[in-house]
């Protein structure tokens, strides 16, 4: 599938319990907010939209200057429901690609082929480091009432699961795929950078 024919979806607005008591995706990486990263990579391709749902003014004015739409979760939501909230923003898309803010080195080349997975009746996309299924995910427009139904703290692993959809998995370095939830994961990151 073409991206500029889908909708991209970042979630921005976790809780960062694991993190402490800073703002996680504020935090410096390289000269620019860890929430701007995959952001900005994702934004050097058009796409028909462009969501993110995100808490912070900060991050929010940064995601706005990329050309995002942004929306506001309520504080006490789950991923499943912040997923859900943009699902519901999304208009007339042949898909959508969902990533989340923390995750900084994902590249270009796994996005673009996540969305060439897209078609011949596979119907979802999901990256993997090993064993693990972890986002950037693409779905086709089949699964966004399902999304748009989500609730609570599992995203969209019910609809991973299902029997009835046809999964294609495309592996990744783990670095690539690396998510930031900890200070000490915030320090290999930036370490990385040097």
């Amino acid at each position: 599938m073409k991206s500029t024919d889908m909708a991209l979806i970042l979630l921005a607005a976790g809780r960062s319990r694991r993190f402490g008591y800073a703002d996680k995706l504020m935090a410096d990486l390289g000269g620019r907010p860890l929430g701007l990263h995959v952001a900005q990579c994702v934004s050097e391709m058009r796409w028909r939209q462009k969501l993110a749902v995100v808490a912070s003014d900060g991050l929010r004015d940064g995601l706005m200057a990329l050309g995002f739409e942004t929306v506001t979760p309520a504080s006490d939501a789950g991923i499943g429901d912040n997923l859900a909230l943009a699902a519901r923003q999304v208009n007339s898309a042949t898909g959508v690609l969902v990533c989340l803010a923390d995750m900084p080195f994902v590249p270009l080349t796994h996005i673009k082929a996540l969305l060439s997975a897209l078609g011949d009746g596979i119907t979802i996309a999901v990256s993997a480091a090993g064993d693990a299924k972890v986002p950037p995910v693409a779905f086709s427009a089949t699964h966004i009432a399902t999304l748009r139904g989500l609730s609570g703290d599992q995203g969209a692993r019910r609809i991973l699961i299902s029997a009835a959809v046809q999964t294609v998995i495309l592996d990744a370095a783990a670095d690539e795929l690396f998510d930031i939830d900890t200070v000490v994961d915030m320090k290999r990151a930036r370490e990385r950078f040097r």
